[in-house]
């Protein structure tokens, strides 16, 4: 008797978790969440059309970039 008490908390300790963790994750799929659950995904990727992004170039200023001086930089100068 002793040993199916021990058993028996022992499938509950490693069980119970489990049931929850998969609880929730039904619950989320059934409510409509998508890609955080323990399954994979049964839909495929979406695919990223690579031609459309051609004529679009990195984006760069014409103006001469100015260095700014920082503000720290004025009383180190007054200390030397």
């Amino acid at each position: 008797m002793k040993a199916i008490v021990e058993y028996a908390l022992l499938l509950t300790a490693t069980l119970s978790p489990v049931l929850v963790i998969v609880g929730i994750n039904v619950w989320l799929a059934i409510n409509g969440e998508e890609g955080t659950l323990l399954l994979p995904r049964v839909k495929p990727y979406p695919k990223v059309d690579l031609e459309a992004a051609d004529g679009l170039g990195p984006v760069r200023s014409d103006e001469p970039q100015v260095e700014q001086e920082m503000p720290v930089d004025e009383p180190l100068r007054k200390a030397a």
